[in-house]
């Protein structure tokens, strides 16, 4: 069993050395062009460059292993640590045109192999997503009274791959990714049918973060096309770990109603309720954080309670006129699928809770009994995938 352990854990943090030298290349031009006569043209100026680097943008547990560097102007060299899927560095660097003709992009020559594009993604798209992916037919103008600057972001990723995909051992991987520029006649940039903007997936999907060995599910609150912000499918359990039994517990929220003071509840909290007061000072944090040191070992996330707009947003909503409480005809049925409390309280002792018959009340902040932890979850868009029921 520990020679088992041992191996999956060799595979879960494979290293993956991704070495990509992205060149700018480009069409010969007469350096002189003499016409017999009297007459004497200039030769044109073809000059076409990488400027203005940035610093990297790391997620998940990426590294930079070499500073990126603009070699001779028109080699960018990047050296970076991939350790699990999802991790990624992004760059933004300009396309600079300082001469006289237009350019185009006549060809993309790129040497990363099938085996490697196993593991590795490698993307080019232009800082304004209105303009798309970098493509062949781009057009990069001649300069006017400044040189023509086109913004462009470089993303290498280590591809959402599952536990039986991942590899055996370190892979050093080492590729090229050579724009080729030609002289055009074209005077402007292409128009695009599609843009790099994805789609935002609709309120109740299911997505999922597929981590190896295991997934961890939950239903989509908010996508702004950035972000993603979900409920989890589940309760956690002691472990920090979504429990499809979906555990309860006897437990106190806080030991001190730290939101409120002699004067009433605690400006950093709100001027009324309900009232959103989930953060370091509740002891549900403790539980909290093992969910989140698991999620943040392979996704860069942050980790909450819901919120009392959130639920209320959802169909399941107080109302001061009824006896009875309950979620509406037109609330989620995912979001009371258990027994769980909010990070938010209705009055200033109770906390905003939701059962699995669809009953909302509030439970006493100091003895919470038979009541779950369900975990908010907001991380980048493309770290989870949707996955069906």
């Amino acid at each position: 069993m520990e020679k088992e352990r041992k191996v999956k854990k060799y595979a879960l943090v494979a290293l993956i050395i991704a070495i990509i030298g992205l060149t700018v290349a480009f069409a010969a031009l007469s350096q002189e062009l003499n016409i017999s006569g009297s007459g004497k043209v200039d030769p044109a100026l073809w000059d076409i460059y990488f400027d203005n680097l940035s610093e990297p943008t790391i997620k998940g547990k990426a590294s930079v292993r070499e500073i990126a560097s603009i070699e001779n102007k028109t080699t960018l060299n990047i050296n970076v640590n991939l350790l699990v899927p999802n991790d990624s560095v992004e760059y933004t660097v300009n396309l600079v045109n300082n001469g006289d003709v237009n350019a185009e992009i006549g060809s993309i020559d790129v040497s990363l192999t099938e085996e490697q594009k196993k593991y590795v993604e490698f993307g080019m798209e232009y800082v304004d997503t209105s303009l798309g992916e970098v493509e062949v037919g781009d057009v990069l103008l001649a300069k006017t009274t400044a040189p023509t600057t086109l913004p462009i972001k470089i993303t290498i990723k280590y591809k959402d791959i599952t536990a039986s995909e991942l590899p055996k051992e370190n892979l050093n991987i080492g590729f090229t990714y050579a724009l080729n520029f030609v002289q055009t006649s074209k005077t402007e940039f292409p128009s695009k049918t599609t843009t790099t903007k994805p789609e935002t997936y609709a309120i109740g999907t299911r997505v999922c973060m597929e981590k190896p060995l295991q997934s961890e599910c939950f239903y989509v609150i908010n996508d702004d096309g950035t972000t993603i912000t979900a409920l989890a499918e589940y309760n956690i359990n002691d472990g920090g770990i979504q429990n499809s039994d979906n555990p309860t517990y006897s437990f106190s929220f806080s030991d001190s109603n730290y939101w409120e003071d002699s004067n009433g509840l605690l400006t950093k909290y709100g001027t009324s309720y309900p009232a959103y007061v989930y953060d370091s000072n509740s002891n549900v944090k403790n539980k909290i954080n093992f969910f989140e040191s698991m999620i943040n070992d392979y996704f860069d996330a942050n980790i909450r309670l819901l919120t009392y707009e959130e639920s209320a947003s959802l169909g399941c909503g107080w109302n001061n006129n009824l006896s009875s409480q309950k979620c509406d005809s037109s609330s989620q049925n995912w979001l009371y699928s258990s027994t769980f409390i909010t990070g938010s309280l209705i009055t200033s002792t109770d906390i905003f809770t939701i059962d699995s018959d669809g009953n909302i009340y509030g439970s006493y902040y100091e003895t919470l009994d038979s009541i779950g932890i369900r975990p908010v979850i907001e991380t980048a868009r493309y770290n989870v995938t949707v996955t069906p029921k």
